[in-house]
């Protein structure tokens, strides 16, 4: 037997805006986990740029995400706490939904 796929979360809208605080304790911490990188030729620094660049509009808060690989936004879930955690819960299993329903098919 194939893999099934997941049950669509019904009541999570990707383009909600989160509030301030939960994007600002997520823009925290992925400046906090890009600042243990190494800065030789300006690597660390300029993804420390981008990420505060970020304004909170729309779906923005998936650029900070999706500059992470899986170990790592993995890790900004488990560095998060209260509304960031959930905030990201929902938004990671969406992810992982979209994309078992594309492999799926």
């Amino acid at each position: 037997m194939g893999n099934k796929p997941c049950r669509i979360m019904t009541n999570y809208d990707p383009y909600k805006t989160p509030s301030d605080k939960v994007f600002n304790k997520l823009r925290a911490e992925a400046v906090k986990i890009w600042s243990e990188y190494g800065n030789e030729y300006g690597y660390s620094s300029d993804k420390i740029k981008r990420v505060e660049s970020i304004t909170n509009h729309k779906d923005n808060y998936w650029e900070i995400i999706s500059m992470f690989d899986s170990s790592n936004q993995e890790r900004l879930f488990r560095n998060s706490t209260g509304e960031t955690r959930e905030f990201l819960l929902e938004a990671l299993t969406w992810e992982k939904q979209q994309y078992d329903n594309l492999n799926n098919k």
